[in-house]
C-alpha cells in the first residue's frame, strides 16, 4: 500500500501542478519580468524598495539687486552694500511614487517626494546660521539609464539669526520662508549609489510678517551623494541596450 499510496501522491500533485495558473509574469531565462515592463519600448524595473537618501554640500550667493543689499546707519543713512552666501548641507529623503511613459520618443519620467532638511552656515555677510525643513517633488528624466537628469521644486521654513543684524534689509525675522527650485544630475555608480551634481535658486523671505523683507534671492550648486534602499533590476548585457538598467526587449514577454 505504501508504494501505491506515493504513485498517487506524485500523481496528484503532477495533476496539480498542471492546472495552476500560467505566471503571466514568466520570461525567457535572463530577462526581467515583465510585469515589471513599464514601458512599451524597454523594460525597466522599479526599485523594489522605494526610498533613497541623499546627501549634499553646497555653495549660494545672493543676486539680490542694490536696493535690498544697501544697509544704514541707526541715523537712516545709507552704510554700502552686503553680500549674503551661505553654504548649505543638506539631508534629503526620497519616495518614489510612480512612473510615466510618455511613448517611444519621449523619455520616461518618475516622479517622487523628498522630505528634506539643510543646515547651512553663513560665511557672508550677516548672521551665522539657516536651517529647516523643506518638501520637495521630483521629476527624474530616463531613470533606466546610468546617468539621468531631475527636476524639483518645493517650499519650506529657515530659522535663522540674521535679523538681529539691524542695519540691513533682506532677513527681518528669526523664522523666514523659503522657496527652491533646482536641476540636477545623477550619475549611477553602481545600481544602488550616485554621484550627483545639482544647480538651483533658493528665495527666502517672510511673507511680510515683518518689517523687514526685501528677501535674499540665492543662486548656486550643491554635490553630494544618493544611496537607494531598493536596487533597480540589473541590466542584461545578452539583450538590449548595455547603457540600460534592464532588458530592452520586453516584446517577448507579453
Amino acid at each position: 500500500m505504501r508504494p501505491i499510496g506515493f504513485v498517487v501522491f506524485l500523481l496528484a500533485g503532477a495533476i496539480a501542478s498542471a492546472h495552476e495558473p500560467e505566471d503571466p509574469c514568466l520570461v525567457p531565462e535572463g530577462n526581467l519580468k515583465c510585469c515589471d515592463c513599464w514601458c512599451e519600448w524597454g523594460c525597466f524595473k522599479p526599485p523594489s524598495n522605494p526610498w533613497s537618501l541623499q546627501i549634499l554640500t553646497g555653495y549660494y550667493t545672493q543676486v539680490n539687486g542694490d536696493s535690498a543689499r544697501t544697509t544704514f546707519l541707526p541715523d537712516g543713512s545709507p552704510n554700502g552694500l552686503v553680500d549674503f552666501v551661505y553654504l548649505p548641507q543638506t539631508v534629503r529623503l526620497e519616495y518614489f511614487v510612480c512612473h510615466h511613459c510618455m511613448g517611444s520618443f519621449w523619455p520616461s519620467v518618475s516622479t517622487s517626494v523628498l522630505a528634506e532638511y539643510s543646515s547651512s552656515k553663513i560665511v557672508r555677510d550677516f548672521g551665522s546660521y539657516l536651517t529647516g525643513p523643506s518638501l520637495l517633488t521630483r521629476f527624474t528624466f530616463s531613470p533606466e539609464y546610468w546617468c539621468h537628469p531631475y527636476i524639483q521644486g518645493g517650499v519650506g521654513v529657515l530659522f535663522t539669526d540674521a535679523d538681529n543684524d539691524l542695519s540691513q534689509r533682506m532677513i527681518g525675522g528669526d523664522v523666514e520662508f523659503t522657496v527652491q527650485a533646482q536641476a540636477g544630475m545623477q550619475f549611477m555608480i553602481n545600481d544602488r549609489w550616485s554621484l550627483d551634481f545639482e544647480g538651483g535658486y533658493q528665495h527666502i523671505s517672510n511673507a511680510d510678517t515683518r518689517s523687514r523683507n526685501f528677501g535674499v534671492n540665492a543662486v548656486g550648486g550643491s554635490v553630494g551623494l544618493t544611496y537607494r534602499f531598493g536596487a533597480p533590476g540589473r541590466r542584461d548585457p545578452d539583450r538590449g541596450s548595455s547603457d540600460r538598467y534592464g532588458s530592452d526587449d520586453c516584446a517577448s514577454c507579453r
